[in-house]
């Protein structure tokens, strides 16, 4: 269920779409957490311009989902949390914005070299990674289910498989 703050959020978004650019839209829900939309036409390839530039501003994206309407406009939601549990200024998420427009309009310049999590030194997860295609959930779309250990980019390359593969 939406709070009705994000389902305000997401209409003013909407009402800004005119179908010519993305739109990208953030909201802090809470002070470590980032809520990132974006509106912009479905195309192989969209997912992974979503993440990618979170990751490479040391962004770890915790909850991530797509929809897409049956006239093509895709709409994606993801919850973001600063790694260190910092708390998100006004300037970070105007970078989040900024990053994001230029990953979706492809003008992605920047060379991404994910730097692993301070919390890396820990050890590693003993989760052992899963992936389930789920036929049955919906009767116009296949689900991926994908279960793994979180590090920064694992979203990224996820998403870049099916950028590659369609």
């Amino acid at each position: 269920k939406q709070s009705f703050e994000t389902i305000h959020h997401h209409l003013r978004l909407l009402r800004k779409y005119t179908g010519e650019h993305p739109i990208v839209g953030c909201r802090q829900t809470l002070p470590n957490i980032l809520e990132v939309a974006s509106i912009q036409p479905s195309k192989i390839g969209d997912f992974m311009r979503t993440v990618r530039p979170l990751s490479s501003l040391g962004l770890s994206i915790s909850e991530a989902r797509i929809f897409v309407r049956d006239d093509g406009v895709a709409f994606t939601t993801l919850m973001v949390v600063h790694q260190e549990g910092s708390e998100f200024g006004d300037e970070m998420i105007q970078r989040v914005i900024d990053r994001s427009m230029d990953s979706l309009e492809d003008r992605w310049e920047e060379n991404w070299n994910p730097q692993p999590l301070r919390l890396h030194d820990l050890g590693r997860s003993r989760l052992t990674p899963t992936v389930e295609v789920l036929n049955n959930v919906s009767s116009k779309y296949t689900v991926v289910e994908v279960r793994c250990a979180d590090a920064i980019g694992v979203l990224v390359q996820i998403a870049t498989v099916f950028a590659k593969y369609g």
